[in-house]
């Protein structure tokens, strides 16, 4: 009966769970998304290349960062259908907007569009989230229904053997390691921002420093060029002088493996760092 009722109140949590990560991952996008529209911050950029991809439009923008001062660059994805008639020519000169975030104490997510776009929410996210949401209740009532069709919290039918509820472990197991995957996407979702959008904050409120490589490995991933993504434990010290050792991942450094690298570091944050190629 314990193992019955710890398996129903956990995947009840878990809904639980997404529904919350749901809510705060919209209330996050409404704010940013709220903030853009109401003060954006403009920057001005060039068109350096255009690309067009089964109905996608790859837009890449070059910009100089007012805050480091860096030539960067920036690819928007944009669709055919959004664009409604409108066209780009290289050298054309564009405005980007972001937001101010200067008096936040941790940047949890960047939003940044070309200014004549209209301003929306990560479809993404929320499909991916709400998607979640589906899966887990669909899990819950199939749970439940079961449950009193074999009238499970009343008898001694147990969960998992030949005369339980399910025949064998596998699927008990099947169910918590994909739990468990998605338990470290709600965690990271949470509590980080992500990858493209701490790249795009550090572009323009980053600082740009000289770290040294201590140690590398390569990892599983691989890029479209057939490049593995390089692990890096590395060493740095800040403006202020403060000694800061920290992580990275590119697949940028897979090509030099030099000891010593540019990179961009997050003043309120220094660990959070992004590989710079110059």
């Amino acid at each position: 009966m314990f193992l019955k009722i710890s398996y129903l109140v956990i995947i009840a949590l878990f809904l639980v769970a997404f529904c919350i990560n749901f809510g705060i991952s919209l209330s996050r996008d409404l704010k940013a998304k709220k903030a853009l529209k109401k003060n954006p911050i403009y920057q001005k950029g060039i068109v350096r290349d255009i690309q067009t991809v089964k109905g996608k439009v790859f837009l890449t923008v070059e910009f100089t960062s007012s805050h480091n001062r860096l030539l960067l660059s920036e690819t928007f994805e944009l669709f055919e259908s959004d664009l409604k008639g409108k066209t780009y020519s290289i050298g054309e000169e564009v405005d980007m907007i972001y937001n101010d975030v200067k008096d936040q104490k941790r940047v949890r997510n960047f939003p940044l569009i070309l200014a004549d776009k209209k301003i929306k929410l990560e479809k993404g996210v929320l499909f991916l989230n709400s998607a979640l949401i589906f899966m887990a209740g669909f899990i819950l009532v199939n749970t439940i229904y079961m449950y009193i069709d074999a009238n499970a919290l009343k008898t001694d039918i147990p969960l998992v053997g030949e005369n339980g509820l399910y025949s064998n472990y596998f699927y008990i197991l099947l169910m918590f390691v994909i739990y468990f995957i998605l338990c470290n996407y709600m965690v990271s979702s949470i509590f980080d921002a992500p990858r493209k959008d701490v790249q795009n904050y550090l572009k323009f409120y980053g600082n740009v420093t000289k770290a040294r490589v201590i140690t590398f490995k390569f990892g599983k991933s691989k890029n479209s060029r057939g490049l593995k993504e390089s692990i890096i434990d590395l060493e740095f010290s800040t403006n202020s002088g403060e000694q800061v050792k920290t992580k990275l991942t590119s697949f940028m450094y897979s090509e030099t493996q030099e000891e010593y690298i540019d990179i961009l570091y997050d003043p309120k944050n220094p660990k959070q760092v992004v590989y710079l190629r110059q």
